[in-house]
Order: C-alpha cells, then sequence, then structure tokens
C-alpha cells in the first residue's frame, strides 16, 4: 500500500474517532441531558462511557501514528521556522 493511502487512512481514523470522542464527551457532560430538555430519555451511560473511552484511547494511537508518518515534515519545517522565523 502506498505511503500516501495510509496517511489518508490514518488521517480518516482520526477524524471519525475525534466525532465518537467528541460527541460522546458531549452526552456525558453533567446536565447535558437537563439542558436540553433531554432528561427524559434514558441513554445507555456505560456503553457511551466505553465508547468515549476507547475512542479516545485509538484517537491517541493514530495521532501517534500520524505524527510518525509525518516526521520528516515537522522537523524540517521546525528547522525552517527556527533558521527563518515566522
Amino acid at each position: 500500500m502506498r505511503i500516501t493511502r495510509i496517511k489518508y487512512l490514518v488521517d480518516l481514523g482520526m477524524g471519525v474517532m475525534f466525532l465518537a470522542c467528541f460527541l460522546s464527551g458531549i452526552i456525558k457532560w453533567p446536565g447535558f441531558l437537563q439542558v436540553f430538555g433531554l432528561s427524559e430519555f434514558r441513554l445507555p451511560m456505560n456503553q457511551i462511557s466505553l465508547l468515549h473511552d476507547r475512542s479516545g484511547f485509538l484517537l491517541g494511537v493514530l495521532v501517534f501514528a500520524h505524527l510518525a508518518l509525518n516526521w520528516r515534515w515537522v522537523v524540517a519545517t521546525t528547522r525552517d521556522i527556527l533558521q527563518k522565523g515566522w
């Protein structure tokens, strides 16, 4: 598989995991259901919490993969900024 496709899949995975973590975090927010008048709904909070934890962990793994795949660019850009300034 070409590196471009791998980078694309890693970035796509990061986007999906970010959405899952962000949305489940909003739902878990204390008082969220009451503020929006949804307190009568019984959501499976254990499963939402598990989704939040696992998607957050996987997002972290994918961020490290993203940095590893783009490490040469990060180093080159940092070197340019330190030498030339912004």
